[in-house]
């Protein structure tokens, strides 16, 4: 039908986003990365999660034709400065990057009011335009939306 087609993705099957960008079934790929290499488990809320997967879709990405972006939500309780230092590092040379404040809506699966551990809460205006500068020195085009 001619549509244009917007995949957004956590990464974690680059076997299948391989197969849809071959098969010329998306037109953009938007990419979640939440967070550096080391600390992915702690912020997926996953104790074994390997973030392998992920850093091959952005390599995957990084290293085709297909226009993509990659987007980290802040959140106070899971980045700092070194974590955004990382994440440049990794994906150094990437062409696109926004970050995007937390914001609780108050419907967080699994963080209910009674039972909150963790204060997720995002970063003021001035400290994400230091995280974006940080990524700056690895990274094209980096965007802070909200």
């Amino acid at each position: 039908m001619g549509f244009l087609v917007k995949l957004d993705t956590n990464g974690s099957f680059p076997d299948k986003l391989d197969s849809l960008i071959r098969r010329s079934l998306v037109d953009y790929v938007a990419m979640d990365i939440k967070n550096s290499f080391d600390k992915y488990p702690i912020t997926v809320g996953i104790p074994d999660f390997d973030p392998t997967p992920v850093f091959k879709s952005a390599e995957l990405l990084m290293n085709g034709s297909i226009p993509y972006e990659f987007r980290t939500t802040l959140v106070r309780a899971f980045h700092t400065p070194e974590d955004i230092e990382k994440i440049g590092k990794a994906l150094k040379g990437a062409k696109n990057y926004y970050l995007q404040n937390f914001e609780d809506s108050g419907d967080l699966i699994g963080f209910g009011d009674a039972s909150r551990s963790v204060q997720l809460s995002g970063f003021s205006a001035q400290e994400t335009e230091h995280f974006r500068d940080i990524l700056a020195q690895f990274i094209e085009n980096i965007g802070i939306r909200n």
